[in-house]
């Protein structure tokens, strides 16, 4: 039965909301954080390929339980590339301008691992592999269409201009606590998910994977043909 646009709503916020607070709580423990940026990828994921009917506690923990492992090594190894990246720069500034080429090269660096790093969660929240696979896929969705700009923005942006006002932060705190990183994952997952749709099977309204040849009211249909990621390898889109 289709809901009104006032359930709708107030199904989207209080998806916004519990997940929103899983995700923190998640975060407190940062070794953890990694798996609750997975986590909350994969209940807005959900949300929007489905029909926004899902259970957002149960959807969550269960996209934290399947990828808490790789999420986990993924986000400590960035933490630590971007510690060893902080230092390298710092010392390349206290050494004069003849580093300046290095220090444009790490850069660089960064700011490849930090496109991938967004892209990365996402990927591991809705597709198996190996994590050198699913870096390989990050990597391919990020250089598939021109958004890794935009998606980048959306990660770090509103987090920059929370840092730059402290006067409005009773207000920015709120936010944050409330939807402010569920808004974000939303945002972020509207934008790539019309990367993964090709890749993904199909779910039904309350985001439950349907069986090949079955529609979303469960009657038979014609079965669709699965496309594969072997493509992935290759970066001609």
């Amino acid at each position: 039965m289709d809901r009104s646009p006032l359930g709708r709503i107030l199904g989207c916020c209080w998806i916004l909301f519990a997940s929103n607070l899983l995700f923190l709580l998640t975060c407190l423990p940062v070794v953890t954080a990694g798996a609750g940026f997975a986590a909350l990828s994969y209940t807005t994921l959900r949300t929007l390929q489905g029909d926004g009917e899902l259970n957002p506690i149960s959807t969550f923990w269960r996209g934290f339980r399947d990828n808490w492992k790789q999420a986990t090594i993924a986000w400590l190894s960035l933490l630590m590339l971007a510690l060893l990246l902080y230092l390298e720069l710092f010392w390349c500034s206290q050494l004069g301008s003849w580093t300046v080429v290095l220090s444009a090269a790490l850069s660089a660096i960064a700011l490849a691992a930090l496109v991938i790093g967004c892209y990365l969660f996402p990927v591991i929240a809705v597709f198996h592999g190996t994590l050198p696979q699913l870096v390989q896929n990050s990597f391919y969705f990020a250089m598939k269409r021109p958004l890794a700009a935009v998606v980048v923005f959306l990660h770090t942006f509103p987090l920059y201009w929370t840092w730059l006002n402290t006067a409005a932060m009773p207000l920015y705190a709120f936010l944050w606590c409330t939807i402010g990183f569920s808004a974000l994952s939303m945002c972020t997952s509207k934008l790539i998910l019309p990367l993964f749709i090709p890749y993904l099977p199909r779910v039904d309204r309350f985001g439950t994977i349907m069986e090949e040849g079955m529609s979303d009211t469960g009657a038979p249909t014609e079965p669709s043909q699965a496309q594969i990621l072997s493509d992935m390898k290759r970066l001609d889109g």
